[in-house]
């Protein structure tokens, strides 16, 4: 399975369940497993998110056939799934108020140095 890009980025899966190569007895109950894809690859010499948020809203993931009990359907398959981020860039509106101790200056300060006693004695 392949998924495409907004960019037209075709993007091979990095790894399988291996449940999903063995044969499927499509009488019996639904088979399951994940599919994982890298976040970036090399193209024309730069990395390239293979997901950026801004530009792609769904995944594509195609398939060139579907063979079922040796005979192959001769047709290509595509599911399209809505993408959305988990990782927003966007702040929630309610934003935590941490609890500072009392007298905890949250001030940052910069040091002027720091000077050491050497010891003599050795």
């Amino acid at each position: 399975m392949t998924l495409n890009n907004a960019e037209n980025l075709i993007v091979l899966h990095s790894h399988d369940d291996h449940n999903l190569e063995q044969l499927i007895d499509t009488s019996a109950e639904p088979v399951f497993g994940y599919l994982a894809y890298p976040f970036a690859m090399l193209s024309g010499g730069q990395c390239k998110w293979v997901l950026d948020p801004k530009y792609n809203t769904n995944i594509v993931i195609t398939v060139p056939f579907i063979e079922v009990d040796g005979v192959n359907s001769g047709n290509q398959y595509s599911w399209t799934i809505p993408y959305s981020s988990l990782i927003s860039s966007i702040a929630p509106s309610n934003l935590p108020i941490p609890f500072l101790p009392a007298g905890f200056d949250a001030q940052p300060h910069v040091s002027s140095g720091i000077t050491a006693k050497r010891n003599k004695s050795n």
